[in-house]
């Protein structure tokens, strides 16, 4: 063949370009593109590339969003005689710094808000151009005629695709001209793709499945274009194969099984066929598609991307399926393709034998670039096999068997290369990437299948580096200690382990003060475990001052020896709750957040109270009376803790965490004290103690104290304070440990606390930190060692600087030292110092708002172990298909004798685990469960589901979960969020939510328009509570509109008997779409009151109502006779049946009418005849919105309830033709500023039509447009 020759792929597009140049060929959303627009952007890019760059290089890269500019760039690149490389920014950086080296870009293609990220993976030769700045570019000329002038040779590159190498580096793959023509050849010449077809684009640019897809457009056939994660959305998808009369889709077979579940993907008329591809299409999943499609075609393709993309296909018969095996057929080559079936040796197998699938021909690429090895190991010589086709044959590493009938079977993966959930993986480059984290020593990573769905999955197996991934109780460490996935810590903080039982016979007591003061709730809460930091830069004078203890309460009060001061005092030591928190607040720190520590107090002489032991409950905020008291002063602290409390999470260092807690007690004890001018007196610990206190062997004496009378004379502490400057960030502070001695800080050593010696789980918030305050008793014999150093680090905890600290790590007076003690041992040993207990913190500055803020989200990092931490910080470096289902932390990992990890015994292992697996299986009892358990059944594809299952352990994924929650919202009329597979996990506890989280269960706030704008409508409608009728209204804004359906139409709602109970409930829905102001209210007819009221309750509450339109708030004046016009709620009352025949049929007049109010004597009655009329409409829902009507028909304000209800917002009021008077009219009091008053040009019903519906969308949405027979409000 002549290489001159214009051949390729190019001059497919252009003939089609010159022969019908105004087509429309593309289309994304909005936006159309015909072949002309795709040249001249085309033009646009060859001509700046070719101007502003001589060395150019072989390819351009692409670094853009799935959109209209991907063809731009595509066309461009050929027309400059390059190929190019698809870069998504939705890959780690790592990988996208890589195919950017290893392939030698000097030229990207992206967009202006990438720019900034793309410098920091090329160098300064490197040309990054913007299709703003192509646009912007006046100096670019471009003439169509001249475009035609092109090269089109048969070996010029078109793109180079990267996949998964075994490395742990991807491989790139380059396809010429030659490779890709033929491929899309055949698309045009077997699958007929022609300009009659449209294809939609969702397969991500990065894979070579989407080549095929976007370079359709050169056999004439339109592309729909897809955003980027279009292919996780089946919902989506569907929408827009039929907005845009898709006729050809190709999808993995996951997808496709997903897409079936959904009935409206039957409904797709115009879609054609389906290609499938990707990873194995099984007979099960093909007989779904013919049950539910069987009129489309269904087509099964197979290549690897060496191969440019489809290397074989077969047409799947589906009236034929009995005879295929479980597995579908990948079929006959594709044209000018050859497929060799051989063994291990070399050799040609016979039919039904199986070998490895090897591939020649056309398509095959040239061989890996800069990978000379792999392109030796995988690209042979064919002359041994026969054939006139080329002389390179592709080794695929799939086996596989050709059957009698001609037709390639696909069986398995040959090597360590796997495909799960359609994607080709090397599971040597997860490993490689595993094994570059800093805490992995060893790692391996298996294909195993899920017990409950069958699923293949990944699954990694890591041994951590103890010298940089520090646990708790290293060497013992439990599961929980690795991974936090059981909510073993939480599930232990939420039983309140520290805290007594009541026993029989014992006496309670209430103490005042149970609810606590703004002063007491801002200090506990404002003292928190903080693991972010935000704020100023810091000095070295911040830390002194931090450390110097001169931040005291100065005394405000006096004690009179009273209960309420003792119950003032308790509170807080008790709970603090917040509607923000799963875990109650202690206003004092316990490591493990356990708080194990019992606190019992002895008063004497205290007015209000009989002397006795006392012990605190701090959940209730009372005392039990557990004993008499020996002591002759007022009040005595005893501290007692509870060693199973501690034990049943932590292994080592039981008492010395005890010791600590008791110690932040203590600490808290002083800040409080400080508001009486007391103090708290030396720690004692007496072998006689009060009885009751220890009650079994579980208790441990801690110590006690007195609270005395006058500040402390001396504070005498045995601990030294040490700073360390973390990550540079103290200004004028060089980096090593210093002492706080005498108000100041003296150098002890350049060595410092890193950040693996911290606990692993830290080490992120280490990271961030601005400094660290370790605290030593160098003492080893002291009994209250472990109790200092917890009173100093509360002392510090409690400061008003704006610094908050996490504690990181402490001493062991067993042998377990955390390493950051070993470390400071280590700095203070160079020095001839001794560390008889340590306790270290990180800190920083820290905002306003985190110090007020009541939340968990500073706790966020807690609920994280190694394993959680480890599977996101892959995320940095893998794509998402890349990361493993399950990670499993070993102590130990097996290896073979040559040293390498045994994937074997991992597998042998994971047996096992399947196999011993203690998880206990309940089937459904209730019919919830029982429909629950049929949706998660069906989705996730097994049976005997379990109420216990847990969601992702059993193959759920986001797709997957997508699907679920949407089943259930649907099917149970809901609106459960989709994060709650996170929450609640389980058919059982997704049951509990269910029942129990009322408030969020029934979606009543619906969004009608689907739009976004700078502010949120929210509308009521008219009497009935039914929304679906403002469509038009939503239709005519520019802004987000949400309509507001009455509660009490959903099934198992009672409708609120009055509007003020409706609109509370109104506020709290409305505030899950927008939590705080300013608000845009309006409310059309009856719902004109509803709004009003909801208005004023939300400005109430201290919310902002930007603007109140009142839409016809009057009733549409009816032609009847006043004796049938009183207002009762009575089907023989005219009026009543009239107007409730005008919910459903809008209309006040008419035969329809006539019949109506002659047939109509009962509820029940007229239900049937709104049912004969609508019967789409379900009984069920005609009753609930009638018995709607029944209870609000009479809803009126009088003239002292709209007094008492002054509206501070903007109100406009829309008056309808014919309507009377409404419940504001002659009435003042009900607002601040006077409504402006519009009369509508349309009667109360037509005024929800389209035209009237623009009317008011302009009158309340912009100030400019002219008001109509405006009149003053009287």
């Amino acid at each position: 063949m002549n290489s001159k020759k214009k051949v390729g792929i190019l001059s497919m597009f252009m003939g089609h370009y010159m022969a019908k140049p105004n087509s429309i060929v593309v289309k994304k959303g909005d936006v159309e593109l015909t072949y002309r627009d795709i040249v001249l952007g085309a033009g646009l890019l060859s001509n700046f590339i070719n101007k502003s760059f001589v060395n150019k290089g072989q390819y351009i890269g692409i670094y853009t969003d799935q959109d209209e500019s991907m063809y731009f760039c595509v066309f461009g690149a050929l027309l400059s005689g390059m190929g190019y490389i698809p870069l998504s920014p939705e890959y780690p950086d790592e990988r996208i710094e890589y195919m950017i080296s290893d392939s030698n870009l000097k030229v990207i293609f992206t967009k202006q808000k990438y720019v900034n990220k793309l410098r920091n993976f090329v160098d300064d030769n490197t040309l990054i151009i913007t299709r703003e700045q192509l646009l912007s570019d006046s100096s670019i000329n471009i003439c169509l005629d001249n475009i035609t002038s092109f090269e089109d040779l048969e070996d010029s590159p078109v793109y180079m695709i990267y996949t998964s190498g075994s490395t742990g580096r991807p491989k790139g793959v380059p396809i010429n001209n030659r490779n890709i023509t033929n491929q899309m050849k055949w698309v045009s010449e077997s699958l007929n793709f022609n300009e009659e077809k449209t294809i939609l684009q969702k397969t991500p640019m990065s894979f070579d499945a989407a080549q095929w897809e976007i370079l359709s457009v050169c056999c004439g056939t339109t592309v729909v274009l897809g955003d980027s994660d279009l292919y996780k959305n089946p919902v989506k998808i569907i929408s827009e194969i039929k907005k845009h009369n898709v006729t050809s889709l190709q999808c993995v077979p996951t997808l496709l099984k997903a897409l079936l579940s959904y009935n409206e993907f039957y409904s797709c008329d115009t879609l054609v066929e389906v290609y499938c591809g990707g990873e194995a299409l099984t007979k099960k999943l093909t007989l779904e598609f013919r049950e539910n499609m069987p009129e489309k075609s269904l087509i099964n393709l197979y290549g690897p991307t060496e191969c440019t993309i489809n290397a074989s296909h077969f047409n799947v018969d589906l009236n034929n399926l009995g005879s295929y095996p479980d597995v579908i057929p990948i079929g006959v080559p594709v044209k000018n393709t050859e497929i060799f079936i051989i063994n291990g040796s070399g050799e040609l197998v016979a039919n039904n034998d199986v070998g490895e699938i090897c591939i020649s021909g056309m398509q095959l690429s040239s061989g890996y670039h800069n990978n000379d090895k792999a392109t030796t190991d995988k690209f042979i010589l064919r002359s041994c096999y026969g054939g006139s086709l080329d002389s390179l044959i592709y080794k695929t590493g799939d086996l596989g068997y050709k059957d009698n009938a001609g037709n390639i079977n696909f069986v398995s993966r040959k090597d360590n290369q796997v495909k799960v959930r359609g994607y080709r993986i090397e599971l040597d480059e997860v490993k490689v990437a595993i094994e570059n984290h800093d805490w992995v020593k060893y790692a391996g990573v298996i294909v195993t299948e899920n017990n409950r769905t069958e699923n293949k999955e990944l699954t990694a197996y890591v041994e951590l580096n103890p010298r940089e991934a520090a646990l708790m109780d290293q060497g013992l460490s439990q599961s929980h200690h690795l991974s936090k996935d059981s909510k073993r810590q939480v599930k232990a903080q939420l039983s309140n382990p520290g805290v007594r039982s009541f026993l029989a016979g014992e006496i309670k007591i209430k103490l005042p003060g149970k609810l606590e003061t703004l002063d007491q709730s801002k200090k506990a809460f404002g003292r928190k475990t903080y693991r972010s930091f935000k704020g100023r830069k810091l000095e070295a004078d911040d830390l002194i001052k931090l450390v110097s203890n001169h931040h005291h309460t100065k005394k405000i009060t006096t004690f009179d020896k009273s209960i309420d001061d003792v119950g003032y005092m308790m509170r807080m030591f008790g709970q603090f709750h917040s509607k923000d928190r799963l875990l109650p607040k202690y206003s004092y720190a316990s490591p493990g957040a356990l708080y194990a520590v019992q606190i019992y107090i002895e008063l004497t002489n205290i007015t209000g109270i009989d002397d006795g032991v006392y012990y605190y409950d701090p959940t209730n905020h009372t005392f039990i009376l557990v004993g008499n008291s020996n002591y002759n002063s007022n009040v005595k602290i005893h501290l007692v803790g509870i060693l199973s409390a501690i034990s049943c999470v932590y292994k080592n260092n039981v008492v010395e965490v005890l010791e600590m807690e008791a110690g932040h007690i203590v600490g808290m004890f002083d800040n409080v004290l400080n508001e009486y001018g007391m103090h708290v007196s030396t720690l004692s610990k007496s072998t006689v103690f009060p009885n009751g206190i220890i009650t079994t062997s579980d208790s441990l004496y801690l110590a006690s104290f007195e609270l005395i009378e006058g500040e402390n004379p001396r504070y005498d502490s045995p601990v030294e304070t040490y700073i360390q400057n973390n990550n540079s960030k103290i200004s004028e502070m060089i980096s090593g440990m210093y002492k706080y001695f005498n108000g100041g800080v003296e150098f002890v050593s350049e060595k410092t606390i890193r950040k693996k010696d911290v606990i692993a789980i830290n080490q992120s918030v280490y990271s961030e930190s601005h400094f660290g305050i370790s605290l030593v008793v160098q003492d080893e014999d002291r009994w209250d060692s472990y109790i200092w150093l917890g009173r100093e680090l509360q002392k510090l905890q409690l400061n008003e600087l704006g610094l908050g600290l996490m504690s990181s790590g402490y001493s062991s007076k067993t042998g377990y030292d955390l390493p950051s003690c070993t470390r400071m041992k280590e700095i203070l040993g160079d020095q001839n110092k001794k560390v008889g207990a340590f306790y270290v913190a990180i800190g920083g500055p820290i905002s306003k708002e985190q110090i007020l803020s009541q939340g968990m989200k500073e706790d966020l990092i807690h609920s994280r172990g190694p394993t959680e931490i480890l599977k996101d910080d892959l995320k940095r470096t893998l794509p998402v298909h890349m990361i493993p289902n399950r990670i499993s932390i070993l102590h130990t990992i097996p290896q073979t004798p040559n040293g390498k990890v045994d994937n074997k015994q991992l597998e042998k292992m994971h047996y096992k685990e399947v196999k011993s697996d203690n998880y206990l299986s309940v089937e459904p009892e209730t019919e919830l469960q029982k429909k629950l358990c049929g949706l998660w059944s069906s989705i996730l594809e097994y049976n005997n589901v379990s109420i216990n299952d847990e969601f992702f352990e059993s193959g759920g994924d986001s797709l997957s979960g997508v699907m679920l929650i949407s089943e259930i919202n649907e099917s149970m009329g809901l609106s459960l969020p989709l994060q709650i597979l996170f929450e609640r996990c389980t058919i059982k506890k997704i049951e509990e939510h269910i029942l129990t989280n009322k408030e969020v269960i029934i979606n009543r706030v619906l969004s009608l328009n689907n739009k976004k704008g700078n502010k949120n409508i929210f509308c009521w409608p008219g009497l009935g509570g039914y929304p679906m009728g403002l469509k038009n209204l939503a239709e005519s804004v520019d802004n987000a509109f949400y309509g507001i359906q009455s509660y009490g139409i959903n099934s198992n709602e009672v409708p609120y008997s009055t509007i003020e109970e409706m609109a509370i409930a109104d506020v709290q829905a409305i505030k899950e779409v927008q939590k705080t102001g300013p608000y845009y209210l309006w409310g059309y007819s009856f719902g004109a009151k509803v709004a009003f009221e909801t208005a004023y309750q939300l400005e109430k509450g201290g919310d902002v109502v930007k603007h109140l339109g009142l839409i016809a708030p009057g009733s549409p004046k009816l032609n009847i006779p006043e004796e049938d016009a009183a207002e009762i709620t009575s089907y023989k009352n005219t009026k009543f049946v009239t107007i409730l025949y005008s919910v459903f049929f809008r209309k006040i007049s008419g035969s329809d009418l006539d019949q109506c109010l002659i047939f109509v004597n009962s509820k029940d009655s007229f239900i049937g005849f709104v049912k004969n009329r609508i019967p789409e409409i379900d009984t069920g829902t005609i009753e609930r919105i009638v018995s709607i009507v029944e209870e609000t028909y009479d809803f009126k304000y009088t003239f002292k309830e709209l007094e008492k209800r002054t509206i501070k917002s903007n109100i406009s009021i829309l008056q309808s033709i014919g309507d009377d008077y409404s419940f504001i009219d002659n009435n003042n009091g009900y607002y601040s500023t006077k409504p402006e008053i519009y009369s509508l040009t349309y009667d109360h019903y037509k005024s929800l039509s389209k035209r009237g519906a623009q009317e008011i969308s302009e009158i309340l949405n912009s100030s400019e447009v002219t008001k109509k027979s405006k009149r003053k409000a009287s």
